[in-house]
């Protein structure tokens, strides 16, 4: 058998399963079709398979949580953020990000010091700086960009067209292809005091998807 989609004389749209079978009657062999509705049946296992994929999604949330709250207090700022870049790179399927430290410049104007950042080095000159930077950090200053953007409106930047987003201030010569970005401020007390960037998830990012990220940052 097999299942197949059909529409009602009603216009409701139905799943139904077909199959067939043999039947002697006298001298004659007939095959005799079925066609049950199964749409009750779909729409349950569907609705299952929701469930458990939320379930399987908030319990991977859970475990990032408990496992960013260990590392912290065990190893304060050494090694801790770049566990936490990597989870959020996977809870949310991103090619690359970082993880940095808000801080601020004489003229009141933010910075980014980076505590994280994924590798994407593309030539040699972008490689050694780095290699140079990874322990110390990158001091990023030009808000004229996405991540500009997060900083100085202290609200989360949703970019999913960024080659035709206005805030976007262009990319390095060689730079890897930016298909999507969030950018997300951090705040505690009502002060801007880290952000986290991601980039390249397949389908973009939305508010829902902040939202729930909510407990990790």
């Amino acid at each position: 058998g097999f299942e197949t989609g059909l529409v009602r004389g009603d216009g409701v749209e139905l799943i139904c399963r077909i199959s067939a079978r043999k039947a002697q009657v006298g001298d004659r062999e007939l095959l005799v079709m079925v066609q049950e509705d199964v749409s009750d049946l779909r729409r349950a296992e569907r609705s299952l398979i929701d469930v458990n994929d939320r379930l399987a999604r908030q319990l991977a949330l859970s475990d990032a949580v408990a496992r960013a709250q260990a590392d912290f207090i065990a190893n304060a700022q050494t090694g801790a953020f770049s566990t936490l870049l990597a989870d959020l790179l996977a809870l949310t399927g991103s090619e690359y990000g970082f993880v940095g430290e808000v801080l601020f410049a004489e003229d009141g104007a933010p910075y980014l010091k980076t505590h994280a950042l994924t590798n994407i080095a593309w030539n040699d000159e972008t490689r050694r700086l780095y290699d140079e930077s990874a322990a110390t950090g990158l001091e990023f200053r030009n808000l004229q960009t996405l991540f500009g953007a997060a900083l100085s409106s202290g609200r989360p930047v949703i970019a999913n067209d960024p080659a035709h987003d206005v805030r976007r201030g262009g990319l390095p010569p060689g730079h890897p292809p930016l298909k999507a970005f969030l950018g997300i401020p951090v705040h505690v007390g009502g002060r801007q005091i880290a952000m986290a960037g991601l980039a390249n998830r397949a389908g973009g990012y939305d508010e829902a998807l902040v939202d729930w990220l909510h407990p990790l940052l």
